[in-house]
């Protein structure tokens, strides 16, 4: 099988402060918003008007406060949104009972609510539960060295270029 066409997939990160941003993204669009502000919620709307997915990526202070962002996503028409529930042990329920899981479940609870995967809505999500101590390893370099662009796995190094 060959590929006849590549898709180009247009990127724009919407941030509190363009100059945070503006040496990682290279190529993509860059709009600077106070998100999270009720009165720029019709901007964000215009801004998710031409976007096909939303990857949340707040800050732990901010899990809760992204039900505007999505709520903004849905009504822009964006087809799916992964909210920045990221954590470790997020399909766990004993996990509530943890410091720092609270929210992230209280924002589960309202996606599954709000948009549950029974019915058809207007918007589908996805939640990244990547297994546990993946913050251990990506805070050290034990496994994955971001500044050397190392990751070894199996006994292996390999080399990112």
């Amino acid at each position: 099988m060959s590929i006849e066409r590549v898709a180009v997939v247009g990127v724009t990160a919407v941030t509190r402060s363009r100059n945070k941003v503006q040496k990682y993204a290279q190529n993509i669009g860059i709009e600077e918003l106070e998100y999270l502000a009720p009165e720029k919620f019709d901007q964000l709307i215009k801004i998710f008007e031409t976007q096909d997915a939303v990857v949340s990526v707040v800050g732990p202070a901010a899990i809760t406060a992204q039900r505007p962002l999505i709520e903004a996503a849905e009504k822009a028409g964006v087809k799916h949104i992964i909210p920045s529930t990221f954590c470790s042990m997020g399909g766990e329920p004993r996990s509530r009972e943890l410091p720092g899981y609270e929210n992230k479940h209280d924002l589960q609870d309202w996606l599954k609510e709000k948009y549950p995967s029974t019915k058809k809505t207007p918007i589908t999500w996805t939640t990244v539960n990547p297994g546990a101590f993946i913050d251990l390893i990506l805070n050290s370099p034990f496994l994955v060295d971001f500044e050397i662009r190392k990751c070894q796995s199996s006994g292996t190094m390999a080399t990112r270029n």
